[in-house]
């Protein structure tokens, strides 16, 4: 691969537009509104906040399910709190729509440049990972100066609802796309003995090399364990079975942590 998916950068210009369509908005949507200036500035800090602090959950997320489900269901998402901004009846709807959006439209980003991190080969990276940068420059470039003339001339929703349809487009364009999951486990039990819903999160402790422990966290009794490569025979109560181990045998949860 050369080039990044076409979808995959269409996802991320349908994202940077969206990031970036709202600043031109803001006098329209005061007026419109009957809001002051000051009152219409929530709906982009509230959406810049919202695709901030979204964004490690994104990548914790797409490590559990995959990329490219990930990044179809947040375009769905997204498109749904699209519309509901483009209909949005008074300010406090359309801030509340707006930060869904944001939340929502950030996993995009980080979610496409992981991709192609997992699928082009190293040689071809960095090539392929400008074109993806260069799709998300022109959509913050044209978000800014369309999405100025667009609400001028017709109305200021309008502008909302067109990457609500991208959106959805893009979401039908990840379908062919082929499913990369990292090195997560396919089964996760706590220290307690029930089955933990943190086993993605597994990543999150992990150390650069493979052959070094990996610490979660239960998410019943919330207590740190680590797990190791190598088995223990007739202790298979607190285990997790990776998907990319070098052996097929369980990893054993250990009640001490190297790293404190």
């Amino acid at each position: 691969m050369t080039k990044p998916p076409f979808s995959i950068a269409a996802a991320a210009f349908v994202s940077s537009f969206d990031r970036f369509a709202v600043s031109p908005l803001l006098v329209l949507i005061a007026t419109d509104l009957g809001a002051t200036l000051t009152q219409s500035l929530s709906v982009a800090s509230l959406y810049y906040l919202a695709y901030g602090f979204s964004q490690p959950l994104w990548g914790v997320l797409s490590d559990r399910f995959g990329r490219v489900r990930l990044m179809r269901l947040a375009l769905i998402a997204a498109a749904i709190a699209g519309l509901a901004s483009a209909l949005a009846p008074g300010l406090v709807t359309l801030i509340i729509a707006r930060a869904f959006a944001g939340a929502f439209f950030g996993a995009i980003v980080p979610t496409a440049l992981t991709y192609v991190g997992d699928t082009v080969a190293e040689k071809h990276r960095q090539p392929v990972l400008a074109d993806l940068m260069a799709a998300i420059a022109i959509g913050t470039a044209l978000a800014t100066a369309a999405s100025g003339l667009i609400a001028d001339w017709l109305d200021w929703r309008i502008v909302f609802a067109v990457p609500t349809v991208l959106a959805v487009i893009c979401c039908f364009g990840l379908n062919g796309l082929q499913e990369i999951r990292s090195g997560t486990v396919a089964e996760c039990f706590g220290p307690c003995g029930r089955r933990s819903a943190t086993a993605g999160f597994c990543s999150l402790w992990a150390w650069p090399s493979s052959r070094a422990p990996r610490c979660s966290v239960c998410s019943h009794c919330w207590r740190r364990r680590c797990r190791r490569r190598e088995s223990v025979p007739d202790q298979p109560v607190w285990r997790q079975l990776p998907m990319d181990s070098e052996s097929s045998s369980p990893a054993v949860w250990s009640d001490s942590c190297p790293r404190g």
